[in-house]
């Protein structure tokens, strides 16, 4: 645990693996978060994301190597969304299939971007960067909290940008993977 970020971090994984599991309105529309009064500077916000990213990876690493594959990547969000997506949408059992699919396809695509230096794994600093995108979409500056609207409207402008250079530079400007 940090001492900067204390345990929210763990707390926003806990909630975010407790939403996957049983989802609700109430839990989807609940805010994740990361700050607490101690997270004033930036150093220690850029701990927090990279303190909540580890937890999530954490989670994703399923043979535990410490690195996550795109692969452990699709299967991770298959697991953290098929429930909720399921139930938003009242899917009967044929139509299942579908939205394992649409999943996988997403996060594929997700994982090509979150994998700036193109090694084949998603590092914690290259997930902090997903999660930064997140907190921003509550608009700026960033507060250390993001909902799963927010994860879905950030993965949705990384599929919808996969081609556009100026946000492929961005992204690759990633702060925090230092100097």
């Amino acid at each position: 645990m940090s001492l900067i970020s204390g345990d929210l971090p763990q707390k926003a994984h806990n909630a975010r693996l407790q939403l996957a599991q049983k989802p609700t309105r109430e839990l989807e529309e609940r805010e994740f978060v990361i700050f607490n009064k101690k997270t004033t500077t930036p150093e220690a916000q850029k701990q927090a994301y990279l303190d909540y990213s580890e937890k999530m990876l954490d989670f994703f690493d399923k043979n535990k190597d410490g690195k996550v594959t795109e692969e452990e990547y699709i299967q991770g969000n298959i697991e953290l969304n098929y429930e909720i997506l399921k139930q938003r949408y009242h899917s009967p059992n044929d139509e299942r299939n579908l939205i394992k699919k649409m999943l996988t396809y997403n996060s594929k695509l997700t994982s090509n971007t979150l994998d700036t230096n193109s090694d084949g794994y998603i590092s914690k600093e290259e997930y902090a960067m997903f999660v930064l995108m997140c907190d921003k979409q509550g608009g700026l500056p960033a507060d250390g909290k993001f909902t799963l609207d927010d994860e879905e409207k950030t993965t949705y402008l990384i599929r919808m940008n996969q081609y556009n250079q100026d946000f492929i530079n961005i992204y690759k400007n990633n702060p925090f993977l230092g100097e």
